[in-house]
């Protein structure tokens, strides 16, 4: 049993995946970002391939008619070949830099979304132990396998490259008759062929590549049903800390209660099963008020505090199940327990001596609409 529940064979939470993200653990395949950044320099070359040609072309004939002038090399035109050569820079190699670290950061954002997070270059002493390096390097079957799909990878692409430059060696006398515009054209196609051929297989495997780690991103979360449990009680709650906790509410309030009963006019019983303690404050109050009900225990609680303190006690079954079953401490009573509640309060006053009207206000009115109801 121990066993099983310490098998990894639940799908990882929503809590989970969302640290895992923090952490910077998210499946990326390094495949699709080769793939992106070749597209990226494949379509820039396409695009400005002539305009690269000619700024090559055009900084090797100023080198080479300088170097056949015979002129000495002064301060000059040091200074204007090295203005040249940044020039040449700035125009061919500057915007293909910028186009590749824009396609890296889209490729990264496609994969795993933006993820801005220093986790991953927080420095881990573990890694310095020569001996995990090395069980890492040569000891794991995930290392192994890397390197052996690297090795085939590597062989096909050097098959691609041998069967698109082998037909191209026999064109080499004719190649060099041609002008130096002519030649860089020529490698320029040659090489877009190749990247071109490299980037279908590089396409194919990133796919495969990109499912591939997703799947494992996805079982390396996978969680043991003990896991699942216990961060489901992290989120909602412990059951028996939640059931201590209602149980101290309940004892608080229930001590509140209690200290409210030496206020009531009168407590209601059944006569011990139930008890109902009311407070009517007088005109202008409304209806009378439920301080506190209970049964059982409670009950003989409520009895017990208001004994001692001099609270009437009035036996009535019907009265104190139906306050008992409509009425939470705190509220007022129902209109329809009106008339049967001003009866049990003049009952209580008379026998406190008390002269005058029992209830007036809303409560003589209350006490009138229900009579009214009654007849």
């Amino acid at each position: 049993m121990s066993s099983a529940q310490g098998e990894k064979t639940e799908e990882a939470t929503a809590k989970r995946k969302r640290k895992a993200k923090e952490r910077g653990q998210v499946p990326k395949s390094k495949e699709v970002n080769s793939v992106m950044i070749l597209t990226g320099a494949l379509i820039y070359f396409h695009l400005m391939g002539i305009k690269f040609i000619l700024a090559t072309a055009h900084n090797i004939k100023i080198g080479i008619s300088r170097s056949v002038s015979g002129q000495p090399l002064s301060a000059h035109s040091l200074q204007l070949i090295l203005k040249g050569a940044m020039q040449y820079f700035a125009a061919t190699v500057l915007p293909l830099m910028g186009v590749l670290i824009v396609i890296v950061i889209a490729a990264n954002v496609m994969q795993g979304g933006f993820v801005l997070t220093t986790k991953p270059l927080e420095p881990k002493f573990s890694k310095l132990n020569p001996l995990q390096g090395f069980s890492r390097i040569f000891g794991s079957f995930k290392t192994i396998a890397e390197t052996v799909i690297s090795i085939v990878k590597l062989s096909i692409v050097a098959l691609i490259g041998y069967f698109t430059i082998q037909p191209e060696l026999m064109k080499i006398p004719i190649i060099f008759e041609q002008s130096v515009t002519e030649l860089l054209a020529y490698l320029f196609d040659l090489a877009f062929k190749l990247v071109f051929r490299i980037l279908i297989f590089l396409i194919l495997l990133a796919i495969f590549d990109f499912y591939y780690r997703r799947f494992e991103h996805k079982k390396s979360l996978r969680m043991t049903k003990k896991e699942v449990k216990d961060e489901y009680k992290e989120m909602e709650g412990d059951p028996m800390i939640k059931r201590r906790i209602r149980q101290k509410q309940f004892d608080i309030a229930r001590r509140r209660m209690m200290s409210e009963v030496p206020q009531a006019d009168v407590v209601i019983t059944n006569p011990t099963r139930l008890a109902v303690a009311l407070q009517y404050i007088g005109i202008g109050a409304g209806a009378p008020v439920v301080l506190a009900k209970g049964s059982g225990t409670i009950a003989k609680q409520i009895i017990k505090i208001a004994t001692e303190n001099d609270v009437p006690i009035v036996e009535n079954k019907p009265l104190a199940r139906a306050l008992y079953g409509a009425v939470e401490p705190g509220d007022v009573i129902p209109e329809n327990l009106y008339k049967a509640v001003a009866s049990v309060l003049a009952y209580v006053y008379r026998l406190k001596n008390r002269t005058g009207q029992v209830m007036s206000g809303n409560a003589q009115d209350a006490s009138a609409k229900s009579n009214a109801a009654g007849n």
